[in-house]
């Protein structure tokens, strides 16, 4: 019976694995080569900001600079920071009323409204600087993604 039950659990375990899409390609290489490559954008990313800081390149970011992988995201461009309007620094999304006969009611929370900056690329080493008042909230939130380590991937 153990037996029966065993290969009964195996047939299903492959069956069901051979319906499931294929896994991402990325990251499956050396960590190592992973890690050579993000350098490699960094460093360029980092040059051509400082082109952009004595004029010699347009404040548009090409896209040749922006990692493999943002692809929700487009336009990103250079500002200074002392001439940034909150227009351009932050996104809006102001509170709906709830729709009872929606199954995305609650995602994202109606009667709320959200404020967030917009997707940011820095090179390797930079620094964020948060400065200024902050709201009394309900909710306050800063995510960062994780420093790269070659092996995992986040989104």
């Amino acid at each position: 019976m153990r037996l029966a039950l065993l290969r009964l659990f195996i047939l299903g375990a492959v069956t069901l694995s051979s319906c499931l899409p294929p896994s991402d390609k990325y990251p499956h290489k050396d960590p190592e080569l992973v890690k050579k490559e993000a350098k490699a954008l960094s460093d360029s990313l980092e040059a051509y900001i400082y082109k952009w800081t004595r004029g010699e390149v347009p404040s548009q970011i090409p896209d040749r600079y922006i990692p493999k992988g943002i692809a929700d995201v487009k336009n990103f461009y250079l500002i200074d920071p002392d001439k940034a309007t909150s227009d351009q620094t932050w996104v809006w999304r102001p509170a709906r009323p709830a729709n009872l006969d929606s199954i995305y009611n609650g995602v994202p929370d109606p009667h709320v409204t959200y404020l967030y900056l917009a997707a940011g690329l820095a090179p390797f080493g930079s620094k964020l600087v948060m400065e200024g008042e902050f709201p009394h909230a309900r909710f306050f939130s800063v995510q960062i993604t994780p420093p790269l380590n070659g092996t995992e991937y986040y989104s």
